[in-house]
């Protein structure tokens, strides 16, 4: 018996130990969420200038309006909404090109133009993601906010040729192409996109924005690839089918939920617990090498480790699922894993620094921490 009533108690301490954890990280996140807010309204992936940012690392001062879209939907659950504003304004008066076109590129300079190493690549689920925080975190919308919307929306059905973008795209990664010729799609990409689209269609009445999900969801719903006679959503699908497990079809689950919870994505889940979970969490896809480190101008390309977004991102998907129990522990067991104040874009199997923190990251723990009732 007394054995029992301690065994309890060490249950009850280890849980409160943990509820004192979560509600650390509640706030280091909380102070990376607002650093990363810069005095201009924009938004970075990672604020350099901050003392604990590694000096051996990639610069992340940057925006990204993928990643600014997370972390302003993360402060939003915080309470913290101004900062949504400020970034419009941003957006509306710096982002180069933004307010004549309505298209969203890969990443912007803090003073607004477009970057010069990468500023030419073609990423629909940024300006998805934009679309859909702002849908999501509004109840109503003011002026400037609907104007955002149709640039957005218009942008991404402008590009939009019934199967494929017009335009090569990249993929969230920023790594490989999928090609309008060969009618290629990211099935991320695509589920980003028609469920902002739909969103969009839905607050403003919009039809064309409607027919464009729904040609985007009906182009979705052919990806697929088969292992072990069990089909799944595959990285790229279109004449040719890039076969990868990639975990960031764990969008497809939340929150970009456009296609049935079906046995197709109940397999691509159980396929990246197989190929990608090790005991850091998870990976992005099978052999990659980006690590984030920096040597003498050259990223090192070691091997990369585990993404603690996606390990979040993982337990809200099993939460989507109804996974409960597997979500907790999942969330419990990354949150263990985080050794300091700051949760880092990757963890390695080895003693290695990478970039830490990175706002994403913070982002995701705050999302899933929300899901789960855990703050």
């Amino acid at each position: 018996m007394l054995s029992r009533v301690k065994s309890i108690l060490t249950s009850e301490e280890k849980n409160a130990s943990m509820d004192e954890r979560v509600a650390e990280l509640v706030e280091s996140s909380r102070e990376v969420l607002n650093d990363v807010c810069l005095e201009n309204g924009a938004v970075v992936a990672g604020n350099s200038d901050k003392e604990y940012y590694p000096d051996n690392v990639a610069n992340y001062r940057f925006v990204w309006p993928r990643d600014a879209a997370f972390t302003l939907y993360a402060l939003d659950i915080l309470g913290e909404e101004e900062q949504e504003e400020r970034f419009y304004e941003w957006l509306m008066d710096r982002a180069e090109g933004f307010e004549d076109s309505g298209v969203i590129y890969h990443r912007y300079s803090t003073n607004g133009p477009r970057d010069t190493d990468f500023g030419h690549q073609f990423q629909p689920d940024q300006a998805a993601a934009l679309l859909w925080c702002i849908l999501e975190t509004n109840d109503k919308l003011d002026d400037r906010q609907e104007k955002i919307i149709h640039l957005l929306a218009d942008g991404l059905w402008s590009q939009w040729d019934e199967e494929c973008f017009h335009n090569a795209t990249h993929d969230l990664w920023e790594e490989r192409e999928a090609h309008p010729d060969m009618k290629e799609n990211f099935s991320y990409t695509l589920a980003a996109s028609s469920e902002a689209l739909y969103l969009a269609a839905d607050r403003m009445d919009e039809q064309k924005w409607f027919k464009t999900a729904e040609q985007m969801r009906e182009r979705l719903e052919q990806h697929q690839a088969t292992e072990n006679e069990k089909t799944y959503y595959p990285r790229t699908y279109g004449d040719v089918v890039d076969e990868t497990v990639d975990a960031c079809s764990l969008g497809l689950l939340w929150p970009f939920n456009v296609v049935q919870k079906d046995e197709k994505l109940e397999n691509t889940v159980k396929l990246i617990e197989e190929k990608l979970m090790i005991d850091e969490g998870v990976m992005r896809y099978s052999g990659d090498m980006y690590d984030g480190i920096i040597h003498h101008t050259k990223h090192l390309k070691k091997g990369a480790g585990a993404w603690p977004l996606l390990t979040f991102w993982y337990a809200i998907a099993l939460h989507e699922l109804g996974r409960e129990d597997e979500a907790h522990e999942i969330f419990d067991r990354q949150v263990e894993q985080i050794g300091g104040k700051y949760i880092p874009e990757q963890k390695f199997s080895r003693d290695r620094q990478g970039i830490e923190p990175l706002a994403w990251s913070h982002s995701m723990f705050i999302v899933a921490a929300e899901k789960l009732d855990r703050i």
